[in-house]
């Protein structure tokens, strides 16, 4: 199994660290992906770091889903949700070690370029290794807390990728 981690902090709280772990043995163990112990409970700085905010950063980090691709390498969703627009990315493991993302808001049509992009959201894979990702899209006049806006303020962006979640269309 794998799991993703979304670690909260601060006052008011936000989003401060995305990660991840896998539990190659059932969840007996839950190592990095380079193979090191990880001691439990976990921490933000034992876990396998997907992104973490800047120290001074104000804008706060949302987790939303893993999803593990047929040859077994993990993606995880995340946005942040400051300043606008509020960015996504899809996120894997990078050969050699660390991750690495792509950024989705570039694959919106061009006339939704200025919406937000946020989680919830979902992504999955198909047993061919194509993507697809799903995000709440967040108008550019809504409320600076999209989590608490109007409903018809927001709409639904869907992402297909034909190469395993690297370029969408």
């Amino acid at each position: 199994p794998h799991m993703r981690v979304w670690v909260h902090g601060g006052d008011p709280g936000s989003g401060k660290t995305i990660g991840s772990l896998q539990g190659p043995d059932g969840g007996a163990t839950w190592p990095r992906l380079d193979g090191t112990p990880v001691a439990l409970p976990a921490t933000e700085d034992t876990v396998e770091v997907v992104h973490r905010a800047a120290p001074d950063a104000t804008a706060g980090l949302r987790g939303s889903r893993l999803a593990v691709a047929p040859d077994g390498t993990p993606h995880v969703l995340w946005s942040d949700y400051a300043p606008r627009p509020q960015r996504s990315w899809l996120s894997r493991p990078k050969a050699g070690g660390g991750w690495e993302g792509t950024k989705l808001n570039p694959f919106l049509p061009s006339a939704f370029q200025d919406w937000g992009l946020l989680t919830p959201g979902g992504v999955t894979f198909n047993d061919g290794g194509d993507c697809y990702v799903a995000l709440t899209l967040v108008k550019p006049s809504a409320p600076a807390d999209p989590t608490t806006a109007d409903r018809p303020a927001q709409d639904i962006a869907l992402f297909h990728s034909r190469d395993g979640g690297t370029a969408f269309d």
